[in-house]
C-alpha cells in the first residue's frame, strides 16, 4: 500500500469511529429520555437545575401593561420554590414561558375557560401529549439565553474578519489529503500542523463571537423543534398550530442555511465529537455567517415562533402538574368580592400532615389576629398563591375554589436596605402606597403587621386609617397583633384568629381559623416555657397587668 494512503485511512477511521460513537450514544440517551417521560408525566416536577437570570429573561423583556406579579408579591409569596416546584417543563423554552405565565394574571373568563379545555384535552390525549412532550425533551435546556439574539440580534461586524480564515480551513480534509497524496512520508506533519491551525481559528472564533455561534446553534435547534412540534395532531392548540406552520414557512431560509448546524451531544463523549467534526469542518463557523444576517431581519417572526412554542409546552406542563396534585378547577365568579375555598392547601406545605383551611369571604374584608407561631402569616402566603394559581392556571389545591377576578399585591415580608438607604418603615410605606392606585379590577390586598416599623400610637392610627381606605374598593386580608385594630375596624373588617393551648410547658397550635378576635397572648409564656430568668418572667407579667388597667 502506497504511503499517502495510511494518513487517508488513518482520518476516514477516526471519522467512521466519531460517527458510530455519536450514533450509539445519541440512540441510548433518546430511549432513556422517553423512559423519563413516560415515568415523570403527571408525577414529578423537572429536575433539571436551571439558572433563575435565563428562566426570567422572557417575562422581563416581553412583560407588558400592568397586571403582572410584582417582585415585592413574589418574594412575599416565596413564589421562586413554588415555580421550581410546578415546573414540569422539558425544555427551556416552556420554563421561560410558565414563568412568565406565572406572574401575568389574566382576568377574562373566554382566557380561563380555553386554558381548561386545553389542558383537559391534552389529559384525554395522553399519548399524543407524551410524544409533543418528548420532542420539547430533546432540545432540552441551555447554558446560555438564546432570548438574547432573538430580541437583539447579532452584530456582524465583530464577527466579519474572521470569515475567509473559517471558509479557508473549511477544507481541512481536503488539504489533508492532498498533502498526503503528493508529500507522502513528510505528510504527517503537515497535516499536524494543518489541524493546529484549525484549532487556533477556531477558538478565535469562539472567542470572538461569545458563544453566539452557540446561541445560532441553539437558534437552529429551535427551529427544527418547530418544524417536529408542527407534525402533532392537536385539535384544540388549532390556532397555534396554524401560525408555527405560517411562521416556519417564513423562516424556512433560515431552516435550510442552518441544518443541522444546533445538533448538540447528549453527553461529554458526544461534545467532544461534535467539536472534533467542527475543528476538520468549521460547519457551524460557515453556517453562522450565512445565518446572522437572516436572523437579524427575521427577530420579531423568530421571537413570535419561540413564544409560541413555549406556550404549548407550559401547557402541557400545567397538564402534568394538574394531574400530580390533583388539581381542583376555579369557578369564577361574576360577583365583585367573593373568595370561597374548602380545604385549601397550601402548595409548599406537607399535604399529609397541614391543616386545610376552609372559608367563605364573599363581600368581606379580613382581619387576622392570633398568638406568634399560630399561623396567620402562612394562612395569607396560602390565600396569596391560590390567588395567584387561580388567575394564572385556573385550578388550586383545594376540594372546591370560588373567586372574582381579583389582582394580587402584597406587604409581608419588606426589608430594609442599608446600601440604598431606606429603612424598614419606608421600605413598607413604599410597598402600601402602591396599593392604593386604581386598577382595572378589584385587588385582593395582603398584609402583615401593617407598620410595624414605627411606635404604638402612630402605628394603629395610619394602620387604621390606611386599611380603612383601602377596603372601600379591594378585598383586603391583614394580620396584626394590634388587638385595638379588632374593635376600631370591625364596621369593615371581618375579625378572625387562630389560637394556642399551653399544656405542660408547651405550646399546641392547631393552625384552624376561627371566627372573631383573639383573646389571648402568648408571647410572656414562651420566655417562661424557654427558661427565661423568674424576675422578667414577673416583671413582664405585672406591666402586662398594669397596662391592661391603664387601657380601661
Amino acid at each position: 500500500m502506497k504511503d499517502y494512503i495510511y494518513p487517508i485511512v488513518l482520518t476516514l477511521g477516526i471519522l467512521l469511529f466519531l460517527f458510530l460513537v455519536n450514533y450509539t450514544r445519541n440512540r441510548k440517551y433518546l430511549k432513556a429520555l422517553r423512559a423519563k417521560i413516560e415515568e415523570d408525566f403527571g408525577k414529578n416536577p423537572s429536575d433539571d437545575k436551571k439558572d433563575i437570570k435565563i428562566v426570567s429573561s422572557l417575562y422581563e423583556n416581553t412583560k407588558m401593561g400592568e397586571a403582572y406579579i410584582d417582585d415585592i408579591t413574589f418574594n412575599d409569596l416565596n413564589l421562586n420554590a413554588v415555580f421550581k416546584l410546578f415546573d414540569h417543563n422539558s425544555s427551556i423554552i416552556g420554563t421561560q414561558y410558565f414563568y412568565k405565565m406565572l406572574r401575568t394574571p389574566i382576568f377574562e373568563h373566554s382566557y380561563h375557560k380555553r386554558q381548561r379545555e386545553i389542558r383537559e384535552y391534552l389529559i384525554k390525549n395522553i399519548d399524543n401529549t407524551k410524544n409533543m412532550k418528548f420532542e420539547f425533551a430533546k432540545f432540552g435546556n441551555l447554558k446560555r439565553d438564546v432570548l438574547d439574539i432573538i430580541i437583539n440580534g447579532i452584530e456582524y461586524e465583530r464577527y466579519k474578519d474572521l470569515k475567509y480564515p473559517v471558509y479557508i480551513f473549511a477544507f481541512t480534509i481536503p488539504i489533508a489529503i492532498i498533502a498526503a497524496i503528493f508529500l507522502k512520508k513528510n505528510s504527517f506533519f503537515l497535516i499536524i500542523i494543518i489541524v493546529i491551525l484549525a484549532g487556533v481559528v477556531s477558538a478565535k472564533m469562539k472567542k470572538a463571537t461569545e458563544g453566539k455561534i452557540i446561541d445560532v446553534g441553539n437558534l437552529s435547534s429551535i427551529l427544527n423543534l418547530s418544524k417536529n412540534i408542527e407534525k402533532y395532531n392537536c385539535s384544540v392548540l388549532e390556532d397555534e398550530m396554524k401560525e408555527i406552520v405560517k411562521l416556519n414557512i417564513e423562516l424556512s431560509p433560515i431552516r435550510r442555511v442552518s441544518g443541522t448546524f444546533g445538533e448538540k451531544g447528549a453527553n461529554v463523549e458526544m461534545e467532544m465529537a461534535y467539536e472534533m467534526q467542527e475543528l476538520l469542518t468549521m460547519r457551524r463557523g460557515r453556517k453562522f455567517f450565512k445565518i446572522v444576517q437572516l436572523v437579524n431581519e427575521k427577530k420579531e417572526e423568530i421571537l413570535k415562533l419561540y413564544e409560541l412554542l413555549g406556550y404549548i409546552e407550559a401547557n402541557i406542563s400545567i397538564a402534568s402538574l394538574y394531574l400530580s396534585v390533583n388539581g381542583c378547577d376555579v369557578e369564577f365568579s361574576e360577583d365583585k368580592f367573593d373568595l370561597e375555598a374548602e380545604n385549601l392547601y397550601h402548595p409548599l406545605l406537607n399535604i399529609d400532615t397541614q391543616v386545610p383551611v376552609s372559608f367563605n369571604f364573599d363581600s368581606e374584608s379580613v382581619l387576622v389576629t392570633g398568638s406568634n407561631a399560630s399561623g396567620k402569616s402562612t394562612f395569607l402566603r396560602n390565600v396569596g398563591i391560590s390567588n395567584v394559581m387561580a388567575m394564572t392556571m385556573g385550578f388550586v389545591l383545594a376540594d372546591s375554589y370560588k373567586s372574582s377576578m381579583l389582582y394580587l399585591q402584597s406587604a409581608i415580608n419588606l426589608e430594609d436596605s442599608i446600601e440604598k438607604g431606606v429603612s424598614y418603615f419606608l421600605s413598607e410605606t413604599l410597598a402600601i402606597k402602591r396599593m392604593i392606585e386604581p386598577f382595572s379590577v378589584p385587588k385582593l390586598l395582603i398584609l402583615d403587621e401593617i407598620f410595624k416599623g414605627t411606635n404604638t400610637i402612630d402605628r394603629i392610627a395610619a394602620a387604621y386609617s390606611t386599611l380603612k381606605y383601602i377596603s372601600r374598593d379591594n378585598k383586603v386580608f391583614a394580620a396584626t397583633h394590634d388587638i385595638e385594630l379588632t374593635k376600631l375596624l370591625e364596621d369593615y373588617f371581618s375579625n378572625y384568629h387562630f389560637e394556642e393551648e399551653i399544656l405542660e410547658n408547651d405550646i399546641k397550635f392547631d393552625y384552624k381559623l376561627k371566627k372573631g378576635p383573639a383573646i389571648s397572648r402568648n408571647a410572656i409564656e414562651i420566655l417562661k416555657i424557654k427558661g427565661y430568668p423568674e424576675e422578667i418572667i414577673e416583671n413582664s407579667y405585672s406591666l402586662s397587668r398594669k397596662l391592661e388597667e391603664e387601657k380601661k
